[in-house]
């Protein structure tokens, strides 16, 4: 047994798969994924996401070396190579699926508004408003709410991105039909404010922008 946390992947020296649940054999699995970044590597999970939680360089090289350990490890134990694009999404949750089932990556984005109709739901519509936690460069890379602003920019619907920061340019969103943005670092008085708050922020930060667009 090791502790848990990504760290302590580094640690693992082999796998026992005996308790295997033979049904996974027969499942079909379809796994969501927003980004095409590899398990571990300069654009896997550790490096290119880790930072955006509060990982220093220290923290994102123990990381990255837990995840090629386990990729190591799985490989071993199934014959498979996980590092493969999309396995770093969710900090690198896909791999372990990959390795011990039949499982497909699909584009998330086009996986969920398939299930949803939003093509339907976008008909008829006058305006969009999306947005996250962080709005930066991996947004811009396929994630949910660009993929919306996309589908919306296709239907000459204008959109508004509402988010926690912004770090990418008003040029940058204005390429996927972003009309207007805001933040809420504008009207929060610190980074922890924001979160600790962010429904008060969020609606009034959206009122501002929905009257200035």
């Amino acid at each position: 047994m090791v502790p848990l946390g990504g760290g302590s992947l580094a640690d693992v020296v082999s796998l026992d798969t005996s308790g295997l649940d033979p049904r996974l054999a027969a499942t079909t699995f379809r796994i969501a994924v927003d980004v095409r970044n590899p398990l571990y590597g300069p654009q896997g999970a550790a490096h290119v996401f880790s930072p955006q939680k509060g990982a220093d360089q220290d923290g994102i090289e123990l990381l990255d070396a837990g995840l090629r350990n386990w990729a190591s490890v799985l490989r071993e134990a199934t014959g498979r190579d996980v590092n493969v694009p999309g396995a770093g999404a969710a900090g690198g949750f896909p791999a372990s699926f990959l390795a011990f089932t039949g499982a497909a990556l699909e584009g998330g984005f086009a996986l969920v508004a398939g299930l949803t109709g939003l093509a339907d739901q976008l008909s008829g519509t006058d305006l969009v408003i999306t947005g996250e936690g962080s709005m930066d460069s991996q947004s811009l890379t396929g994630k949910a709410p660009i993929a919306l602003a996309d589908a919306a920019r296709e239907k000459g619907i204008p959109v508004i991105v509402v988010a926690g920061r912004i770090l990418v340019t008003l040029e940058d969103l204005a390429e996927h039909g972003v009309v207007a943005a805001a933040q809420l670092l504008d009207v929060a008085s610190s980074p922890a404010d924001a979160v600790a708050n962010a429904g008060k922020y969020l609606a009034w930060a959206t009122s501002q922008v929905l009257e200035g667009a």
